[in-house]
């Protein structure tokens, strides 16, 4: 029985680390982690993909297999202008029927 689980999803040379979790019985054992090498492993012998997108966020497991990184911020239209997410939430906030 299988016990931690990755599933990626692909947008060009990016794979994307979409959903991960593993069975907190085993967690002496790092399935997650076990899991992410081999993974890892078998994206960069395919050849196929460039990057591997961790998504948002932090973790122990992006600082350990990770190379680099990239700022990212979330925008969204409010109205007739575009608006930080911060700004956002002040404007769904305000305008929620």
């Amino acid at each position: 029985m299988p016990v931690a689980y990755l599933c990626c999803t692909a947008d060009g040379e990016s794979l994307c680390y979409t959903y991960v979790g593993h069975d907190p019985a085993h967690n002496e054992l790092s399935p997650g982690a076990v899991l992410q090498v081999e993974a890892m492993r078998d994206l960069f012998a395919d050849g196929r993909f460039a990057r591997f997108d961790f998504t948002e966020g932090e973790g122990q497991h992006k600082r350990q297999f990770s190379t680099g990184g990239r700022r990212a911020s979330t925008c969204c239209c409010c109205g007739r202008r575009w608006a930080t997410a911060r700004q956002w939430r002040r404007c769904a906030g305000s305008t929620a029927r």
